[in-house]
């Protein structure tokens, strides 16, 4: 290869070395350079075409919950069964194993150990904040003093 390089004259080195600086131009371009452009075209098409899909889905959960009665987000709003009974028993300090669906909304849980105190004060938090109310209780005691395992079922409204 250098002794076909040596052969020949400066002009021709020149015009070989000029057509290599512009295929690698060339190649640049084409390999790097458009695609760049194009996918920064691509991607504020493809999130304006986003926007516009959340403000129809922001603005159809605002219809929905407007017919509900209700402000999304807000105190009042209507909460699942299963999000209440699982929220309110971690917030009173019961541990739940196991939480099952059931047929016709109905929902049963399962707590391996709860202090009966705090079983009671979760109970009785669900009535009063959800106005949930289980339909079926299963305690049995446990070996440990005071705690108790228990199955709940509730129904859904």
């Amino acid at each position: 290869m250098t002794e076909f390089w040596q052969n020949l004259t400066a002009r021709e080195r020149a015009m070989v070395t000029i057509a290599g600086a512009l295929a690698v131009f060339v190649f640049g371009y084409f390999a790097l350079v458009r695609p760049l452009v194009a996918y920064e075209r691509t991607s504020e098409s493809a999130l304006k075409r986003a926007q516009a899909v959340y403000q129809q889905i922001a603005q159809g959960a605002a219809e929905v919950e407007a017919a509900r009665g209700t402000k999304p987000g807000r105190p009042g709003a209507k909460e699942s069964l299963r999000v209440a009974v699982a929220q309110t028993a971690r917030d009173s300090g019961v541990a739940i194993s196991r939480l099952q669906p059931g047929a016709d909304g109905a929902l049963t849980v399962w707590v391996e150990s709860v202090p009966s105190a705090v079983f009671f004060r979760w109970l009785q938090e669900l009535g009063s904040a959800h106005g949930i109310a289980p339909v079926k209780v299963l305690a049995q005691k446990t070996s440990a003093e005071g705690r108790v395992r228990v199955q709940l079922e509730f129904r859904g409204a």
